[in-house]
């Protein structure tokens, strides 16, 4: 599912719609929300969202794989795409 915000023709409710549809089929798909290495908190200060704060969380998504991290990465996503 993080390959999905490769495709730049894809919407976040795109993004999202195979999200509910990979979560359906695999029990357990997400994981609690936590804060850790390698998974630091989410930023909510948009005027701080840039490329380089993607892809941090996009390397966070691979150690804490939650459904509000991915939902934030789709925010952050969807912001990019319209700048």
């Amino acid at each position: 599912m993080r390959l999905e915000f490769n495709n730049s023709k894809l919407s976040g409710a795109d993004i999202k719609a195979t999200a509910r549809a990979a979560a359906k089929q695999v029990k357990d798909l997400w994981q609690p929300y936590e804060e850790k290495s390698f998974a630091r908190e989410l930023e909510t200060d948009k005027s701080k969202w840039n490329e380089d704060y993607f892809h941090l969380q996009e390397v966070y998504l691979k150690t804490n794989f939650s459904e509000k991290r991915f939902n934030h990465l789709v925010e952050v996503h969807d912001y990019l795409k319209k700048k």
